[in-house]
C-alpha cells in the first residue's frame, strides 16, 4: 500500500538545481540547501517496496553542490603559500609603525614624544575598527546600496562564506586580505602623520585618520 505521505517542500534545493542546470554560480544559503537535501534523503529513506514513492536528487546538482560545500584541495599548497606570504606582509607592514614612531620621535622636541607615540598607536587600533566597520565595504563595494553600509566585514553574506574560507575568493581568504589591506590604509595615515608632526593638534589628527582609513584611502583603493 503506498503512504500518503507528501514529499518534502525543499525550495531551497529546487532552486539549487535550477541554477545548477542553468549553469549560474552559486550564492546562496548553504545551510538552507543541505537542510532541503537532507529532508530529502530522510524521506527516502523510508520508502520501502510498495510504500513512499521516491524524489530522486539530481546527479548533477548534488555533484555541483558536495563541490561547493567541499571545494577541491588539490590547490592547497598555492593556496596556504598565498595566505602565508599575504599574512608575513601584513606582519611587515604593522612593524613599519614601529619605525615611523621613532623616526617621528627623534625628529620633533622631546616633549612632544609621548604626543607622537600616542597618535600611532591610535592609528593602528582606531584604524583597523574603522576599515574593519566601514573601510573594508569601501574597498570593495560590491552592490551600490552597499557601498558605505555599516557592518563592514561584520555583513557577510552567510552565502558567501564557503567561498571566503577556500582558495575560490581570489586564491586567499577574505580575512586574509582584510588584514592585508587595512594595515596598508592604516600606513597612508601614518606616513600622514610624519608630516604633520608638531604642525597639527592631537583631535584634528585623530578626525582626519578615522576619515583617510575608513572612506578616502579604500574609495582610492576600490
Amino acid at each position: 500500500m503506498v503512504s500518503s505521505a507528501a514529499p518534502p517542500a525543499t525550495p531551497a534545493w529546487d532552486a539549487y538545481v535550477k541554477l545548477v542546470a542553468d549553469g549560474g554560480e552559486f550564492e546562496g544559503d548553504a545551510n538552507a540547501v543541505f537542510k532541503d537535501a537532507q529532508a530529502i534523503l530522510e524521506y527516502n529513506s523510508g520508502a520501502t517496496e510498495g510504500g513512499y514513492e521516491e524524489i530522486a536528487l539530481d546527479p548533477d546538482a548534488d555533484a555541483a553542490f558536495v563541490s561547493d560545500l567541499y571545494p577541491s584541495t588539490s590547490g592547497y599548497g598555492t593556496f596556504l603559500v598565498n595566505n602565508l606570504w599575504l599574512l608575513i606582509s601584513a606582519f611587515l607592514v604593522f612593524i613599519m609603525h614601529l619605525g615611523f614612531a621613532t623616526l617621528e620621535s627623534g625628529l620633533t622636541q622631546s616633549k612632544n614624544t609621548v604626543n607622537i607615540l600616542f597618535k600611532n598607536v591610535f592609528i593602528i587600533s582606531i584604524g583597523l575598527l574603522t576599515y574593519f566597520f566601514f573601510g573594508f565595504n569601501t574597498h570593495y563595494p560590491g552592490e551600490f546600496n552597499k557601498f558605505f553600509s555599516w557592518g563592514g566585514m561584520a555583513s557577510v553574506d552567510p552565502g558567501t562564506m564557503i567561498a571566503n574560507q577556500t582558495e575560490l575568493y581570489a586564491g586567499y581568504t577574505w580575512w586574509t586580505d582584510f588584514i592585508f589591506q587595512a594595515m596598508f590604509a592604516a600606513t597612508a595615515a601614518t606616513i600622514v602623520s610624519g608630516a604633520v608632526a608638531e604642525r597639527i593638534k592631537l583631535s584634528s589628527f585623530m578626525i582626519y585618520t578615522v576619515l583617510l582609513v575608513g572612506f578616502l584611502y579604500p574609495v582610492v583603493g576600490s
